[in-house]
């Protein structure tokens, strides 16, 4: 009776952190905290960037955009005379790229000058015009267009002359070095537009160029159906996710174009509920169910896992499609790549996911969102354990998914990989957020395997306290090793500012802040730069903008309100004027390449793995954004609780 007792005791402790009062038997959510400017600005980044992807029905918004549904693939009167590049880099109208488009001028293959390109969603140019999409709720077609040939025209065309609709809607107009407009209304043509196949057509011919024995060049950009306002609406309503990263100027990392990491999502929508307005919740429910549906609807795992990485926009393009993953065109080698790590699936992003599946569950108190957590659970029960060693739990599953994948030429390697392997190291930074996941599952089940796993991480991570500081985990363990080796680098921030904020403080967490603050801090405010805290101890070259947010929280809760203050002022400084930043969003890293001391393993240019720098860059991210918006709000995400509510004491086994 007393054990039960101290659970009792226990849930209600973390019943009393994780939710609002109860009145007449009901609970009743706090109102929503008062939040200042700056964290204001922030949301409105994090809505823009959600609201990026489907404000529109994009033809063409930047090269491998999850925003895209057609792509330049058709050639009409044959495929020698034009020259088409999808990933343009010079001069776009808007983003990183833009379509180039070189015609010769020569005569086509019925003999006479003209050729033609139309843009289909199929993604391969052999003649398929695809399954197209019911666009008959657009009211306009609209692009950016520019030349080389000044005075030049082109003829674009909504459809083509043999679609059963026939041609919907024409423009031509001089064109000139400078970016353009063209527009084509769509007014009363609805009923041609479903589906739409071919939503533009663009017609070269010597009519059209001055001189057409040298051909032109053309540039298009910015290529989008608007739909009307209630159909517009209805989109933005749709699950998704949104990208990780703002573009950078002068930068370009093609694993990072289109992905939305699974960790990110999660704490953006941990953000919103933090705030907790009608919208925010809403917009939390549509990340949410985004993941629920990368959950459902994998292109070959059915177990409930997630992926490290998904592809932000669209989550499939047609009814019954799996959801797409991240990845890019790579032009030279003429293949397709993916990202080694974007593909695995890791412990903390899936703890991550599940503590987001688990705030949404308790302020809607949709039941789908906790069947969604109690399948990440198991799926961490039965493929993350290690026997051998049963403290804590392993890193996850690294690679691709299968052979077959690999014998039908889908994946972006060379050599014919094996399927994913066990990351057989542990991290004590995983480990840390696996405890208040499977915590916050206990109390809303009561399944005892999930207090033995909490537990389970919690030994393991307090075995990872090595001389003053929490270090980044275990070694890989040979085939006979007995008990687990502490990995004393690299030397990590995170491990230590998140262990205050999922164990409270201790005499270890204590010190881990104050080795934290020695060997982490980079102060360049003399040299009129920012004070906060880098990525790890070993060069002090960039101030981290997420993981001075995570100190923050830390500070406070250990007491140490000034020092949090001040750390805090700093990251609205980095919002308000760091170059990169638009003031509304936060900035990666003070400086681009910044350095964790970690290696990622990626694709290279032959396909072949290869190991690289894990590095930041001064460009926006979703991910800084959101610390910076916890650190306003007060907000202990692990918890869903402000950080001078305790942290919950575990019931013993």
């Amino acid at each position: 009776m007393r054990r039960t007792g101290e659970m009792l005791k226990w849930l209600g402790l973390v019943g009393l952190c994780l939710a609002g009062a109860v009145v007449d038997g009901r609970v009743q959510e706090p109102a929503p905290p008062a939040v200042s400017g700056p964290a204001t600005r922030a949301f409105e980044y994090l809505s823009e960037q959600m609201d990026a992807t489907h404000s529109s029905f994009w033809i063409y918004r930047d090269v491998d955009s999850g925003a895209n549904h057609y792509y330049p693939s058709r050639w009409l009167n044959g495929a020698t005379n034009m020259k088409v590049d999808p990933a343009w880099r010079q001069k776009p109208f808007s983003g990183d790229t833009c379509i180039r488009i070189e015609w010769d001028g020569k005569p086509g293959k019925d003999t006479f000058r003209w050729n033609g390109l139309q843009f289909t969603d199929s993604p391969t140019p052999e003649g398929d015009l695809g399954t197209g999409y019911d666009l008959s709720r657009a009211v306009v077609l609209r692009g950016r267009v520019r030349t080389e040939t000044p005075g030049m025209r082109i003829q674009t065309l909504v459809s083509y002359p043999e679609a059963p609709g026939g041609v919907t809607g024409d423009w031509t107009a001089p064109l000139h070095r400078e970016w353009g407009a063209f527009e084509v209304s769509l007014e009363g043509r609805q009923e041609r537009l479903n589906p739409l196949q071919v939503p533009l057509t663009v017609v070269f011919n010597d009519f059209f160029v001055p001189d057409p024995k040298r051909g032109c060049v053309v540039y298009l950009d910015e290529l989008e159906v608007v739909l009307s306002e209630p159909a517009r609406r209805k989109r933005l309503d749709e699950p998704r996710l949104l990208a990780s990263f703002s573009r950078h100027p002068d930068v370009d990392v093609p694993a990072n174009r289109c992905v939305s990491y699974t960790y990110d999502v999660a704490i953006v929508a941990l953000a919103y509920l933090a705030r907790g307005t009608p919208d925010d919740v809403r917009r939390a429910r549509i990340l949410g169910d985004g993941l629920l549906r990368c959950q459902e609807q994998d292109r070959a795992f059915s177990d409930g896992r997630l992926r490290n990485g998904m592809l932000a926009g669209d989550l499939e393009l047609h009814p019954g499609d799996k959801v797409r993953l991240p990845g890019w065109w790579d032009p030279e080698a003429g293949a397709w790549r993916e990202d080694r790590f974007q593909v695995s699936s890791h412990l903390g992003n899936t703890c991550w996911a599940g503590l987001a599946f688990l705030t949404l569950h308790d302020r809607t108190g949709d039941a789908q969102y906790l069947s969604a957590a109690v399948k990440l659970g198991e799926w961490i029960l039965k493929n993350c354990q290690d026997k051998m060693r049963p403290d804590g739990f392993i890193g996850g599953w690294e690679g691709w998914e299968a052979r077959e994948l690999a014998a039908r030429g889908r994946l972006p390697v060379t050599r014919r990989p094996t399927p994913q392997v066990p990351a057989a190291y542990k991290s004590t930074e995983m480990c840390l957020d696996a405890i208040p996941f499977f915590a916050r599952l206990y109390q809303r089940t009561g399944n005892r395997s999930y207090l033995e796993a909490c537990h389970s991480a919690r030994r393991l991570v307090l075995k990872m306290y090595q001389g003053g500081r929490f270090v980044t985990g275990t070694r890989v363990p040979t085939p006979t090793q007995v008990g687990d080796l502490p990995n004393p680098g690299p030397t990590p921030l995170d491990v230590n500012t998140w262990a205050v904020l999922v164990l409270g403080a201790t005499p270890e967490t204590r010190a881990a802040m104050r080795w934290a603050q020695e060997a982490c801090r980079v102060n360049e405010r003399e040299r009129r730069r920012f004070d906060g805290f880098d990525f790890n101890a070993d060069d002090r070259d960039a101030v981290w903008v997420e993981g001075t947010g995570q100190a923050i929280l830390a500070l406070r809760m250990l007491g140490q309100e000034k020092e949090a203050n001040h750390f805090l002022s700093e990251l609205r400084r980095i919002q308000a004027s760091c170059p990169g930043g638009d003031g509304k969003g936060l900035v990666a890293a003070t400086r681009d390449r910044m350095t964790t001391g970690f290696k990622l393993t990626a694709v290279s240019a032959r396909g072949e793995l290869e190991s690289v720098d894990w590095l930041y860059y001064r460009q926006m991210a979703i991910a800084g954004t959101a610390w910076f918006l916890y650190s306003e709000l007060d907000y202990n995400p692990y918890w869903d609780c402000p950080t001078d509510r305790p942290v919950p004491v575990l019931p013993d086994l």
